[in-house]
């Protein structure tokens, strides 16, 4: 199978909605957490998370999804991979998003350093985040399924070939 068939395959309605859910559940609650974790107080997380107003834009998620499964929709482990591709894309934006947005971030270069060999390694998303993740997972997966048309996956699917 050549590439443009095996991604429209992957990049079914479906998949795209559920693709989509999750990436924006990882960027935000990873959010929360990198908030979390330099100021030390739920209260002032909040605050900070409102001041900052940090959304993932539906393009560049799709973007970012199409763009995960065209580098590796064709390696024999991808549908083992996809979940690891998509949550790293992710975190990873958000934390590009986080430092670039957040001017009072002391040490950011270091701070960036040390989750992105986390966020690698696979060792980020811990299991109180999971939870949080399946505990929204509908109410988001809701969302994109009203927004994500059949005339939306026509064009990616034309977009790709």
């Amino acid at each position: 199978m050549n590439l443009t068939t095996t991604m429209k395959q992957h990049l079914t309605r479906d998949s795209i909605v559920d693709m989509l859910t999750r990436y924006e559940l990882y960027y935000q609650i990873s959010l929360g957490n990198f908030v979390l974790e330099t100021l030390q107080d739920y209260d002032e997380t909040l605050a900070k998370l409102k001041e900052l107003n940090l959304q993932v834009p539906v393009d560049t998620a799709l973007m970012n999804i199409v763009e995960i499964v065209k580098l590796h929709c064709l390696k024999d482990n991808f549908d083992e991979k996809l979940e690891y591709h998509l949550r790293s894309c992710s975190i990873l934006h958000a934390l590009k998003d986080f430092i670039n947005t957040d001017k009072e971030l002391l040490n950011s270069e270091d701070y960036k350093e040390d989750k992105t060999k986390a966020i690698v390694a696979d060792t980020y998303f811990q299991e109180t985040m999971k939870v949080q993740m399946e505990s929204d997972y509908n109410f988001v997966y809701n969302h994109y399924d009203l927004m994500i048309t059949d005339e939306v996956i026509t064009k990616i699917h034309t977009n790709i070939g």
